[in-house]
């Protein structure tokens, strides 16, 4: 068991990843018809693996920023496991 000062965090978590999980389906699910929608069929497969592509990169270039970017506004809550104390 870990402690923390905000027991209402775990809720919150919950709530946000739920959320996250239903907007993202949405997204994956509509990302070919879009595609094919602005570019015609014939273009698919090189569209579809230039936007993969790009995901790709902004997720390893915006990660490191965005936790850089975190660190500075927030002050984090170390959670220590219970077995630890003495």
């Amino acid at each position: 068991m870990c402690h923390t000062t905000r027991p209402q965090e775990s809720h919150f978590n919950m709530d946000t990843n739920i959320s996250d999980t239903c907007f993202s389906a949405a997204f994956v699910s509509l990302r070919s018809i879009i595609i094919v929608e602005l570019l015609g069929i014939e273009k698919l497969t090189n569209s579809f693996g230039l936007v993969v592509l790009a995901q790709g990169l902004s997720t390893f270039v915006g990660s490191p920023i965005a936790g850089t970017e975190l660190a500075s506004l927030v002050a984090y809550v170390i959670q220590v496991p219970s077995w630890l104390h003495s």
